[in-house]
């Protein structure tokens, strides 16, 4: 007899299963030791789409090859009906009873589990109502020591199920999160793709949901392709969009919903801002209790990738209404940055702000932006031999880097690449001993929330006290010869400025890491002083300065990296009243970002600015000649006027004259500009 639709199927299913290896193992533990433990639940729990039902189906043949008997039950399909439900579990269980209840399913159970061991996997849980009383306290409790239940759900079990101590001791919690790079890159592999810049599109585009990973894919001719043009179309498949607005089915939450797409991070009054309305604390409940909102520390968050599906789809829908909530937002952000009566601790608002940064390449690095609970802590006597154990550990264990993001608005993939050495630079030209003595902040360790060093940063305070150090440190000296004056503006409690000397991280793959890079800067920037760097001349960190608006200061090169690497100073001015001009070159000119006394004097700036710049992408590209929008295709992709000069075998002076020319007609000011004109299709000043 042949293979049945069914066994094809299942063996499709193992073809295709990866990663979870750490979930696999926990449930295997649990069940090969559960004579000696206490715990006899595993609460599986994520989002839609996480990959529930797959994982369940891998712990039944994992049980089933350790002669285990495995019964699944899906409780959707149970409708809360209790006798549904339990004829479903005996027919899993290949048994019958005339009375299908919660009794008859304890007695079919505990006689298995006399014989072999027994694995209860219960899908669905969130649709089971008042039916988790039951479960909970009927059949639960009388099922044989024999017996390991895993319960997948939405939610984590909650309510009584964490109220009671005796609950909380026999239940581990095991909430599912996105694939990381690896599993999906070895899954696509498998599935045909072997594509670099495929394999890092799909992941920038997915972040490693596997129900958008897999929608992704169309294997329906019986070899993998993408199902369509990420570039053109960057938003994940509209299937999950309706996945996940189907865990708020009424019109209420779904305004709700949406409007929390807006900004990154929400809390209850904010909402109520938005909305024009106060928010009740039963509909704020509802809005936080779906299965794809998580707490953070500063309020709440949708999934990252639920958030920029949501967010385009609303921006798409409901483009106007889109329009009102972002000024809103804008302007919410900004009167809090106006409140402050200084700027320290409130590089967390302008990070919240850059979210509707009108340049793709900001966004691209902020898209991963998260909150992981690493702290700064300083350097002195007590832990100066951690930083240098770090340092060494670097120097040892250095690897190549590869550094990839993308803009969600956009789709826009950036790419980079460097060297073990090349990651090295800005350890190479740090003076550690030198940085302590110019103050007691200036230099710090990144600890992870568990303690581990995870970077140095190095940021030397601009005032008299530093002037010397200054004047003499490779990466500084050549810009503080022709601006000494700077040097004597600031005090040591009031600085003029900082000089962001090394920021050093373990992994710059590591998207956590890079996040606490920009928030480092994002602090400075909000304080309100001249903030300068010279990364070492690569393309990421070239990239990631244009992206943050750090213009390239007018003096010459360094070679504090070595011969091989003359790289340059960068600075962004924020003193006086210079970040709110900051903020506008870095946010598109809403009438939110223009208020006060000045308001006419700033709309009057905006609409000036807008007629110098082409408002569409057709207007940009009409009048370029061919060799112009070339140049113009490998700028928006990151590339430096090296790199340019190489793809298309021109000189570097060729490509400079065309970029210079392509700036000139559209009175734009660097290559930031345009490149962000470019890609967004519009000004940068909208």
């Amino acid at each position: 007899m042949g293979e049945t639709l069914g066994q094809r199927m299942n063996k499709l299913m193992d073809d295709h299963f990866v990663g979870r290896e750490f979930e696999q193992h926990v449930f295997t533990t649990m069940l090969q030791g559960l004579e000696e433990r206490s715990e006899r639940i595993l609460n599986l729990h994520g989002t839609t789409g996480i990959g529930k039902t797959f994982l369940l189906n891998r712990f039944g043949k994992l049980a089933e090859r350790v002669g285990t008997r495995a019964a699944y039950v899906d409780a959707k399909e149970a409708f809360g009906s209790e006798e549904v439900f339990c004829g479903l579990l005996l027919q899993a269980l290949g048994e019958s009873a005339e009375i299908p209840d919660i009794p008859a399913c304890i007695n079919a159970i505990n006689d298995k589990a006399r014989e072999q061991k027994v694995v209860l996997l219960i899908d669905g849980f969130e649709t089971m109502g008042s039916l988790d009383h039951r479960i909970r306290e009927k059949l639960l409790p009388g099922l044989d020591a024999n017996v390991l239940t895993v319960i997948a759900g939405r939610h984590s079990l909650e309510g009584p199920w964490r109220r009671s101590a005796v609950w909380s001791s026999i239940v581990v919690k095991l909430p599912l999160k996105e694939l990381d790079y690896e599993v999906v890159r070895g899954y696509l592999c498998q599935r045909g793709v072997t594509d670099e810049r495929q394999l890092d599109e799909i992941w920038l585009r997915t972040l490693g949901h596997p129900l958008s990973l897999n929608l992704s894919l169309d294997g329906s001719r019986g070899e993998t392709v993408l199902s369509r043009d990420m570039a053109a179309n960057p938003e994940p498949p509209e299937e999950c969009v309706r996945q996940w607005l189907g865990e708020a089915p009424d019109n209420a939450l779904r305004e709700l919903l949406y409007a929390a797409s807006v900004p990154r991070s929400f809390h209850q009054e904010q909402l109520g801002e938005l909305l024009g309305r106060s928010v009740s604390d039963a509909e704020f409940d509802r809005l936080i209790g779906l299965s794809f909102t998580n707490r953070t520390p500063r309020g709440w968050q949708l999934t990252e990738l639920v958030w920029e599906t949501l967010r385009a789809s609303f921006k798409t829908r409901m483009p106007s209404r889109f329009a009102e909530y972002a000024d809103k937002t804008i302007a919410h952000y900004n009167r809090l940055l106006d409140q402050a009566h200084t700027g320290r601790g409130k590089g967390w608002e302008i990070d919240q702000l850059m979210r509707f940064s009108s340049s793709p390449v900001l966004r691209a690095h902020l898209r991963h932006s998260r909150d992981c609970g690493h702290y700064l802590e300083p350097i002195d006597f007590a832990n100066y031999a951690d930083a240098e154990t770090y340092i060494e550990e670097r120097l040892r264990t250095a690897k190549p880097q590869r550094i990839r993001c993308s803009d969600p608005q956009t789709g826009a993939l950036f790419r980079f690449e460097m060297s073990a050495e090349e990651s090295l630079l800005r350890l190479s030209a740090l003076p550690l001993n030198e940085l302590l003595r110019t103050g007691p902040d200036s230099v710090r360790l990144v600890r992870s929330k568990e303690g581990n060093v995870l970077g140095l940063f190095a940021i030397v305070p601009i005032h008299g006290g530093t002037a010397a150090f200054l004047r003499s440190a490779p990466l500084s000296r050549m810009y503080f010869e022709t601006r000494e004056t700077i040097l004597s503006e600031g005090s040591e409690r009031y600085p003029a400025g900082w000089f962001v000397y090394a920021m050093d991280v373990v992994d710059l793959e590591d998207e956590s890491l890079r996040s606490a890079i920009v928030q480092a800067i994002f602090e400075k920037i909000a304080e309100g002083g001249l903030v300068l760097q010279s990364p070492p001349p690569l393309a990421y960190f070239r990239h990631a300065c244009e992206g943050l608006g750090f213009e390239c200061a007018d003096v010459p090169s360094h070679p504090a990296y070595g011969e091989s690497y003359p790289a340059y100073v960068y600075e962004i001015d924020t003193r006086g009243n210079r970040l709110k001009d900051y903020l506008r070159k870095m946010v598109p000119q809403r009438g939110a970002l223009i208020e006060g006394p000045n308001a006419d004097a700033g709309a009057a700036a905006k609409a000036e600015a807008a007629e110098e710049i082409p408002r569409t992408i057709e207007a940009i590209m009409a009048a370029l000649t061919p060799r112009e929008k070339e140049v113009a295709s490998l700028l928006t992709q990151g590339l430096s006027n090296s790199d340019i000069a190489a793809a298309l075998f021109v000189s570097e002076a060729a490509v400079k004259k065309h970029v210079n020319a392509m700036l000139s007609k559209y009175g734009l000011k660097n290559r930031t500009q345009l490149a962000r004109a470019i890609l967004d299709g519009r000004s940068p000043y909208e």
